[in-house]
């Protein structure tokens, strides 16, 4: 029988403070600016060098998602999705934190969030 392997419930992130443990229940959204990730947590936004192809990684499947190219969203703290004229929409997140989403990654999302 092969082993699962599992994400770990606490991730430690390498940080400009230094070495963080963090809850995967903790992160709201992640935003990439081309050079840099900003992890958006319940504890603030805390800068690191992660790619977020690198973070999602390390996050547990199905409960983050890539909404666009440079964002990645908690689903759990996803509380509604307004559409936008372009066909894609802004997650709105239990924080008030708004992430915009593309048309594509706002179809699956609203499939997935069955609304």
């Amino acid at each position: 029988m092969r082993a699962v392997a599992r994400q770990p419930a606490r991730l430690t992130l390498s940080t400009r403070k230094g070495l963080v443990l963090l809850d995967a229940a903790e992160l709201l959204a992640a935003r990439s600016d081309g050079v840099l990730v900003t992890l958006m947590t319940t504890r603030g936004e805390l800068p690191t060098a992660l790619t977020l192809k690198a973070l999602a990684a390390r996050l547990p499947a199905g409960r983050f998602v890539r909404v666009d190219r440079r964002h990645l969203v908690n689903l759990d703290e996803v509380v509604r999705l307004l559409p936008q004229a372009s066909g894609g929409a802004i997650a709105v997140m239990r924080s008030g934190l708004e992430v915009p989403v593309s048309r594509q990654a706002a179809r699956s999302l609203r499939r997935r969030l069955k609304l």
